[in-house]
This record gives structure tokens, sequence and C-alpha cells, in this order.
């Protein structure tokens, strides 16, 4: 497997990604949009998308951190390629440094991960945030989700 590199997100990126989801982030992603990703995916994410992760040329990730106000709203939409031992790790290495760079911005990250979305839940988790345990329903059908916050 070629390394992980990451490189700033273009349209195209959010295309393809947005019809390989992995299905636990095509459900959180439909649970908090309402929406189906191959239709929604590209317009809804394009302003806060900021980077990509590739293993080689083929996009597995895309990510950014939202201007949520006084703080910052971190988020994460790949692919079943990140469920590998190698990816996952080298995502939590650079997971790390953008986490610090973006609370060092906002003091304080903080955003939702749909309650069944268990890999995120363990990315979230390593890279040193705190994930409640208290079940917050949103979106259109009032999906379960739980808050997570990172602060420096």
């Amino acid at each position: 497997m070629s390394s992980i590199t990451i490189q700033p997100t273009k349209k195209a990126d959010l295309v393809e990604i947005s019809v390989r989801l992995r299905p636990a982030d095509r459900a959180e992603f439909i649970a908090s949009t309402g929406r189906d990703p191959e239709e929604y995916f590209v317009p809804h994410l394009a302003k806060s998308a900021q980077y990509t992760a590739f293993i080689g040329d083929k996009p597995v990730a895309v990510f950014g951190c939202a201007d949520a106000g006084p703080y910052g709203a971190p988020w994460l939409m790949g692919t079943e390629e990140l469920e590998g031992m190698r990816v996952a790790y080298a995502m939590v290495t650079f997971g790390r440094m953008f986490f610090q760079a973006w609370a060092e911005r906002y003091m304080c990250l903080r955003n939702l991960t749909y309650a069944h979305n268990h890999l995120h839940h363990k990315f979230i988790r390593a890279l040193g945030a705190d994930l409640s345990d208290e079940i917050i329903h949103v979106g259109p059908r009032r999906s379960p989700f739980k808050e997570f916050t990172y602060s420096v």
C-alpha cells in the first residue's frame, strides 16, 4: 500500500468520495442532512472541505473544520479504505496535527458524531477528544448523535 498524503480538497475529490463512502459514514450523512450523499455531498461540504487524504492517487477521506462561531467543528467522511490499520494509524497521526492547529485557532473544537459510527468514535478518542455518552437527537429524522469536544 502506498503512503497517505494530504492535499487541499478539489471538487472532484468530493464527487469521488461521495459515491464510495463507508456505510457508516453514508448513514451519518443521511442522518444529519436527510439527503443522499451522491446528490448533496458536494454542495453541503464544499464550503468546509479543506483537505483530502489519498492513498496513492485515490482519495480515501475528506475532512475539515467548519467555523461555528466561538469554536471549530471538525468533521471527516471517508471510504472503506480507512478501516485498515496502516491507514488508520496515519490518519490519527495527521489528525492530531490538525486538531492541535485547529484548537490553537479556536481554543475549543466540538461537533456531533452519529451514535452508530463506531469507527469515528475510535478515531475521535485516539485524537484525544472527549466523547459524551449522552445521546442528542438531531437532523430531520431526530437521529441519535453524540457530542465530542477537544481543547488545548
